[in-house]
């Protein structure tokens, strides 16, 4: 059962079926509209189909925590962000400061062994760090956007994160 949301009514108006007999529940997308003709049973069904119910501010903060816990490339080496992997890189990342000697042997994303010195630790860090204040750009962006009315579909929220 798909749920319509608020602004199923003013689709409706927009696809010229404003002052026709439709009811629907608050709840729910159980429609009534024993009078329509078949052409406007058909619009009807094209508005319901194509009715947007998700939550897209919901939507773009997923997207945004995908993007960000998703993983990045740094200097040919695969970095995972997920929330332990950038715990332990802060980790990496304090002993590198402390130590410019520091090395270790990092498990990449992809499974390898990768010699990282301490120079390598800091632009890892830096990186990482780069990459989720852009992911959190990109959201404030996008709800920004939503709200304004410019982002009005998950495909647009999608291409933003891309």
């Amino acid at each position: 059962m798909k749920i319509l949301g608020p602004t199923f009514g003013s689709e409706l108006i927009a696809a010229g079926l404003g002052g026709l007999p439709i009811v629907w529940g608050a709840n729910d997308a159980t429609i009534v509209a024993p009078t329509l003709t078949a052409a406007q049973a058909a619009t009807l069904a094209q508005v319901v189909a194509s009715h947007q119910t998700i939550n897209l501010v919901d939507y773009a903060s997923a997207a945004r925590y995908a993007k960000e816990v998703g993983g990045i490339t740094i200097a040919g080496v695969p970095v995972a962000t997920d929330d332990r992997s950038k715990l332990m890189i802060i980790g990496a990342r304090v002993a590198a400061d402390a130590d410019p000697t520091w090395a270790t042997e990092w498990q990449g994303a992809d499974g390898g062994s990768y010699p990282i010195n301490a120079a390598a630790m800091i632009a890892i860090s830096n990186a990482v760090q780069a990459h989720v204040a852009a992911c959190f750009a990109t959201f404030a962006s996008v709800k920004a956007a939503i709200a304004a009315g410019t982002v009005t579909t998950t495909a647009a929220i999608d291409a933003a994160f891309a």
